[in-house]
């Protein structure tokens, strides 16, 4: 397949700007989000090594999205944003993650919310999952960035480091693309971080108002 390169130079300083988890206890918690559409996108810029242990690089009310390993990427989607009762699930299971680079680089994953999510490495597919439906979900997930919280408590922490994260309630991609050095907000756009060392809260800079906090 494609060799998923870097599209940017990740060394240049403003990626030293980032905010790094360390897989055993540090995330973010992102506020309950309010969605328009049931498509969503979620990209960043991340420093990953897809040799990594499991967890969870986004969760929210709306959205999981799980990473294992061992060959399993998983994109869920709670249809009425309320983290419980029914799910959508898209996975790739049996994946090869061991020719994608470690290091910066721009992860995307694109679903329409209930049959497909299209993931993306640098811009170039990496694969298409297809969706089975849920509906026995008894407990209730939340969360924010490099965890999710299941009834409340903290768990499933990736070890991932971010210099920006942007959701969009909407298919942003279809098909190979050139990702954005510096991600901004629009029209499309629910919830945009960049990130700090120093910081202690994150600003939603989408002007939503989904402001996080660490």
């Amino acid at each position: 397949g494609d060799t998923a390169e870097a599209t940017v130079d990740v060394s240049s300083p403003e990626f030293c700007a980032s905010m790094g988890f360390n897989g055993s206890s540090d995330w973010a918690d992102v506020p309950d989000l309010a969605l328009s559409n049931s498509s969503w996108t979620f990209e960043a810029w991340m420093d990953f090594d897809w040799t990594n242990s499991s967890g969870f690089f986004y969760a929210s009310n709306c959205h999981l999205l799980q990473f294992n390993p061992n060959g399993n990427l998983y994109a869920q989607t709670f249809p009425n944003c309320n983290g419980t009762s029914t799910k959508y699930i898209t996975g790739l299971d049996g994946a090869d993650f061991t020719h994608l680079p470690s290091g910066w680089q721009h992860f995307a994953a694109v679903s329409d919310g209930t049959n497909t999510t299209t993931f993306y490495i640098n811009g170039i597919p990496f694969g298409t999952a297809s969706a089975t439906y849920d509906s026995g979900v008894n407990n209730v997930y939340n969360g924010g960035l490099a965890a999710r919280t299941k009834n409340g408590t903290a768990e499933g922490f990736l070890e991932v480091g971010y210099y920006a994260v942007r959701i969009s309630d909407t298919e942003r991609y279809e098909g190979a693309f050139t990702p954005e050095e510096d991600l901004q907000a629009d029209g499309d756009t629910v919830l945009l971080y960049t990130f700090e060392d120093s910081s202690t809260s994150i600003t939603d800079q989408s002007g939503n108002g989904f402001d996080g906090s660490l």
